[in-house]
């Protein structure tokens, strides 16, 4: 109900690759396609009760992004425990109109991720941290976070690890009612 980009019931055994033969996990489409410069996977309505990681082979080039695009109608990741989206070395990598909710931290940017997008998503109720850039001096350079919300987490809207996060630009984002800071 609510669908936005698909026509048809999501089965893992479909391709993935239009609105008639959609996924039904977005696990099972990342292990299943390299995600390269220019591609968009589309998140339909839904709660995916999964964590999502993005490694280094996934991603985009300058000018080029790879994009993970929420439903206006919501596409939430609801992790059972983790990290509900992980962006392990990617570069140029957009994400927008996900909301991630209950896990232990709601997204981490980590492992020399750089110069990916974060923008309009909704991080909350995560145990720890909404965003997190650079955990444990892990690497988080010139990535942009944009007009997120991040609210009732158990720590911080938005963390940043002074030792492994530099260059990122962080405005516009809204943060409240976080057990630590907001940023």
């Amino acid at each position: 109900v609510g669908d936005v980009f698909t026509t048809a019931v999501g089965d893992d055994t479909n391709t993935g690759l239009t609105a008639a033969s959609p996924k039904r996990t977005l696990t099972n489409l990342i292990s299943s396609y390299i995600l390269q410069p220019g591609r968009t996977v589309y998140v339909d309505t839904g709660t995916y009760p999964h964590a999502v990681r993005l490694g280094a082979a996934d991603g985009g080039s300058p000018g080029l992004y790879m994009t993970l695009l929420g439903s206006s109608n919501g596409a939430i990741i609801d992790p059972p425990s983790g990290i509900g989206l992980q962006l392990d070395g990617c570069q140029y990598v957009r994400i927008e109109g996900l909301r991630i909710r209950d896990g232990t931290e709601g997204m981490e940017v980590r492992w020399y991720a750089k110069r990916n997008f974060i923008y309009r998503n909704s991080f909350y109720r995560n145990t720890l941290n909404g965003i997190s850039l650079g955990v444990g001096g892990s690497g988080a350079y010139s990535n942009v976070v944009y007009r997120n919300g991040c609210f009732s987490n158990g720590q911080n809207g938005i963390n940043g690890d002074d030792e492994g996060s530099d260059w990122n630009i962080i405005t516009r984002n809204f943060s409240y009612r976080n057990g630590a800071a907001g940023i």
